[in-house]
């Protein structure tokens, strides 16, 4: 309200006005204080993995301003686990409501989308970040020179440790080779050896080194974009890294 028009009130009436103008702009700030730290909690909870659902009121509130037009439902199904379902299906079947679901396989949620996005598996995103580390790896080499600063990246097999280990010893030697699991492990120790050997060589920056459990450790051949072109140590390193240790006492078969 403007305040020009309170000054022609008698005294009385002018502070009885003021006061449901404050009562008013007190409401209003309280219910978007409210709105805006519910909304932010939901955001931090879901950040650390808890599922907050407040798409109940948030697509059918009247009082929302501004409304909400679009929604984005990503690792979700908020149509069957959200609270007042009646409620939420009746938001999400606005016609003014332009949803998008980035999800793996059709859900009841996916059925209101305006558009489906194909999302991927755990194994088709490590696949693309192990490639990543890859490239990485590569593109950053110049540094050596640059900034004495030097970078490789070790993708090895399996390895000796924790679940892998136990499950190795459960199979017998004709199970792991019709599984495709290796005849052995490497140990933490050969890895370890291999980490320091390539940062003690300032001529190996920028190298991958790539070590399967059944094979001799090979360098991915620079320019080559995935494992098709492994070249051989180097006749030191070879030697260096040679001594492999015997899993067989490992071997509960």
């Amino acid at each position: 309200m403007n305040p020009e028009p309170l000054l022609d009130l008698p005294p009385d009436r002018r502070t009885t006005e003021l006061r449901r103008v404050r009562e008013r702009e007190q409401a209003a700030e309280g219910h978007e204080r409210r709105k805006h730290r519910v909304m932010w909690q939901c955001v931090a909870l879901a950040f650390l993995g808890v599922p907050v659902y407040a798409a109940s009121w948030s697509l059918t509130d009247p009082a929302l301003t501004p409304p909400v037009r679009a929604l984005y439902v990503w690792n979700s199904n908020p149509a069957v686990i959200a609270a007042d379902q009646a409620q939420v299906l009746r938001g999400l079947a606005r016609e003014d409501l332009f949803t998008i679901v980035h999800e793996q396989v059709m859900t009841d949620t996916a059925r209101y989308a305006d558009v489906v996005l194909p999302a991927t598996t755990f194994l088709e995103g490590y696949d693309v970040a192990k490639a990543g580390m890859l490239r990485m790896t590569t593109r950053l080499a110049p540094l050596a020179e640059k900034d004495n600063i030097r970078v490789n990246c070790l993708a090895p097999g399996w390895i000796a440790t924790g679940g892998s280990l136990e499950y190795w010893q459960s199979l017998t030697p004709a199970e792991r080779s019709a599984r495709g699991v290796p005849s052995r492990l490497l140990t933490t120790d050969e890895i370890a050896e291999a980490v320091a050997r390539l940062a003690d060589d300032r001529s190996l920056a920028g190298r991958v080194l790539v070590w399967w459990p059944d094979a001799e450790p090979r360098f991915i051949r620079w320019g080559d974009r995935g494992y098709r072109e492994l070249e051989d140590l180097s006749p030191p390193l070879a030697e260096a890294m040679g001594d492999r240790e015997d899993l067989n006492s490992m071997d509960r078969s």
